[in-house]
């Protein structure tokens, strides 16, 4: 018996060494693990950009208001000249 053969027979049967199906196994669970890392930290990263957003948008709550307020005037105005306008024509 060719002693190499033996040895290059043995080292394809190797319980110690791994597989093409365990490596790929091992990968894709690297994958899935680093893609699980990724995720939490995007899904920080985007609750402490909003956080911060909401507490501007909470300090800036009466401009809002005022804001609101300035527009609905100038709605009311602009209606009551169509309905001005509207009776004039009626007339």
């Amino acid at each position: 018996m060719n002693p190499l053969h033996i040895l290059a027979q043995g080292a394809g049967t190797n319980p110690l060494l791994p597989n093409g199906w365990e490596i790929t196994v091992t990968v894709v669970g690297i994958l899935f693990y680093a893609a699980l890392v990724v995720a939490v930290i995007m899904l920080t990263f985007k609750l402490l950009t909003g956080t911060k957003t909401r507490t501007a948008t909470s300090a800036s709550r009466e401009s809002l208001q005022d804001e609101i307020a300035r527009r609905t005037d100038s709605i009311e105005n602009r209606l009551g000249n169509i309905e001005r306008t509207f009776q004039n024509v009626g007339e």
